[in-house]
C-alpha cells in the first residue's frame, strides 16, 4: 500500500517542521506495530537524483534531511512489519549517491548543505559528474555504477542482514540478482508509486522480497 507523506508523519512521529517525537511513545512505535521476533540490520542504498526529484514532484518542495529521515522512519516500519523484524539501518554500509553540488548549475548550496547532513547523520555521500547527454540534456555520471557496485558490496558484508535499495530504475536488477544469488539475503526496495519499475517490485522470482511504495 503506498505510503503518503501524512501517513509517513504518523509512522514515524516527524514532521518536516519539527523534531521527531518517535520516542514519546511507549517502547517505540515498532512495538506499537508488532512485536518483533529479532533484528535485521540493512545496508541502505540511495539514488540521490531519484529520491530528490521525486520528492519535489510529489511536495513541490526541496528534499530536506528531515524530509530524507522520514522516508528512512517510513520504510523501516514497513518492511519491519512485512517480516517481522525490527529493522536497523547499518549507517556504515550505507550510501547515498548524487551529483557533486559544485557541477550544479542551480540549488547549489541545497545540495551542499543536504549532503552535509546525510554525512553527518553518518551515511556517506558518494557524488558523481554531470554530463551531456545528446547534446541535450545533462545526467549524472557513473552514478548507476557507483551504486551497482556498493549494493554487491554491501550484500557481501557479514554484518549486513539485507539490501534497502531506495530508487526507482530497474538497471539495478542485475546488481540485485547477483546479491541474491551469491548471500541469499533479503533485497529490499522502496520507491515512489508508479515511479518504480516492475522489475524492481516482487514479481514471484524471487529476486526482490518485499517494496515499500511512497506517494
Amino acid at each position: 500500500m503506498p505510503m503518503h507523506v501524512c501517513q509517513i508523519e504518523a509512522l514515524t512521529g516527524r514532521s518536516s517542521e519539527g523534531p521527531s517525537s518517535l520516542s514519546s511513545s511507549k517502547g517505540g512505535i515498532h512495538q506499537m506495530q508488532y512485536e518483533p521476533a529479532g533484528i535485521l540490520h540493512c545496508g541502505l542504498i540511495m539514488d540521490g537524483a531519484y529520491v530528490i526529484h521525486c520528492h519535489r514532484d510529489n511536495h513541490t518542495t526541496p528534499l530536506t534531511h528531515e524530509c530524507l529521515m522520514n522516508y528512512i522512519d517510513a520504510m523501516k516500519v514497513e518492511f519491519g512489519e512485512q517480516v517481522g523484524k525490527r529493522i536497523v539501518i547499518h549507517k556504515k554500509h550505507s550510501l547515498f549517491v548524487n551529483a557533486k553540488p559544485v557541477a550544479l548549475r542551480t540549488r547549489r548550496e541545497e545540495m551542499t548543505t543536504l549532503h552535509g547532513k546525510i554525512e553527518r547523520s553518518g551515511i556517506l555521500v558518494q557524488e558523481v559528474g554531470i554530463k551531456w547527454e545528446n547534446g541535450s540534456r545533462r545526467v549524472q555520471q557513473g552514478a548507476d555504477v557507483a551504486i551497482g557496485t556498493r549494493l554487491l558490496e554491501t550484500g557481501a558484508k557479514k554484518k549486513v542482514d539485507a539490501i534497502i535499495l531506495f530508487a526507482g530504475d530497474g538497471v539495478f536488477l542485475p546488481a540485485l540478482k547477483r546479491v541474491k544469488q551469491t548471500t541469499r539475503k533479503y533485497v529490499f526496495v522502496c520507491g515512489f508509486g508508479k515511479s518504480v519499475s516492475p522489475n524492481l517490485r516482487p514479481n514471484g522470482r524471487g529476486l526482490v522480497d518485499k517494496i515499500c511504495i511512497i506517494g
